[in-house]
């Protein structure tokens, strides 16, 4: 029998199982097991892990320009509004057929596009900021072409004085924190030409208007998402999301300065952007720099305390730091760059391995 219930689909691609056989929570019962967790509790990790290859194995569907569902139709309702309409599932139990019904956006979709907001962005994007960037790129031009015009000086044994060498760093520094914003574009334009292919054509203050916009959904989402990240980490219940240490690089930084380049407490809260207070400065102290390197040293006791404790470590690194002033230029950029590529290889550059 064609019609029967064992020849129809009961397969929905993005949401296999309903209400309570919902196959991503089975996903993430499962992950115990998998994970060998004492009495199969979840294991989130491996859930994670788990999760990611079925996002891949299902990709991005919000087009179905590829082998679209046979029980799934998406259909373009007028202002561009996306319907998704499910068929040749369930059965209705007093009519005998196989219901039509519309149904959400995959949630594929929306997990695959938030992950990709979030591993695109390692800032929220402001647009206007991004507007003083775009601004800001005739000037990176003329530094760039600056910059090439002495390092061909150089290479050809021109004399370049300190100063003008100088003045292209600070140039350089200057671009590199005002043109930065403009990089959210590579991913921003790529994102828009995809779902919203009919703007192609659109003029440039249209495009900029959906730019404007995304940056406000995507900033948004961010902010939601850090907060998230930040409760399940060390929010309480009452609402509050203030960790223990606010800036724990800066304090780390802090401890290497201190305990690396020996350097004094006000020395430091100047480099760190922590200026004494008044009374600081009447006794000739800082007390915030003070306070930085303490539970600076608390994290890397912490981190190094397998390995001897951060003592043994700060000593090897002021030991690499007095071998590394004895090298030559040139004995420096063949130890950088081979370190470089052993890292390479060893898959620690792009992140974490």
């Amino acid at each position: 029998m064609t019609n029967s219930p064992e020849s129809a689909q009961h397969t929905y691609p993005y949401d296999p199982f309903e209400g309570e056989h919902n196959g991503v929570l089975e996903m993430l019962y499962l992950s115990g097991r998998r994970a060998g967790t004492v009495d199969g509790e979840p294991h989130i990790p491996t859930f994670a892990r788990s999760m990611l290859e079925e996002l891949s194995d299902i990709g991005l569907l919000h087009r179905m320009d590829n082998d679209p569902p046979s029980n799934a139709r998406r259909v373009k309702m007028e202002k561009d509004q996306d319907v998704w309409v499910r068929f040749d599932t369930n059965r209705d139990p007093t009519e005998g057929y196989k219901v039509v019904k519309v149904v959400d956006a995959p949630r594929s979709d929306a997990a695959i596009l938030a992950a990709m907001i979030a591993w695109l962005a390692p800032e929220p994007p402001v647009f206007d900021e991004i507007v003083k960037a775009i601004e800001f790129i005739p000037t990176y031009l003329d530094v760039s072409a600056r910059t090439e015009a002495t390092s061909q000086r150089i290479r050809e044994g021109e004399d370049v004085t300190l100063e003008e060498i100088q003045c292209l760093l600070r140039d350089m520094l200057d671009y590199k924190d005002k043109a930065q914003p403009a990089e959210h574009l590579w991913y921003i334009f790529p994102l828009l030409e995809y779902y919203r292919p009919q703007f192609k054509g659109c003029s440039g203050q249209e495009w900029w208007d959906l730019v404007k916009k995304f940056c406000d959904y995507a900033k948004d989402f961010l902010e939601s998402l850090r907060k998230l990240k930040a409760f399940l980490e060390y929010g309480l219940p009452e609402g509050k999301l203030v960790p223990a240490i606010k800036n724990p690089q800066r304090d780390v930084e802090a401890a290497v300065l201190k305990d690396v380049h020996d350097l004094t407490h006000p020395h430091i809260g100047e480099l760190l952007g922590m200026p004494p207070s008044d009374a600081d400065q009447i006794k000739g102290y800082a007390q915030a720099a003070s306070d930085a390197i303490e539970r600076g040293r608390r994290i890397l006791e912490g981190a190094f305390a397998e390995d001897g404790g951060w003592k043994k470590k700060a000593e090897s690194m002021r030991a690499d730091r007095e071998w590394w002033q004895s090298l030559t230029e040139e004995e420096r950029d063949e130890q950088y760059f081979t370190h470089l590529d052993t890292l390479a290889s060893d898959g620690y550059l792009g992140g974490l391995p």
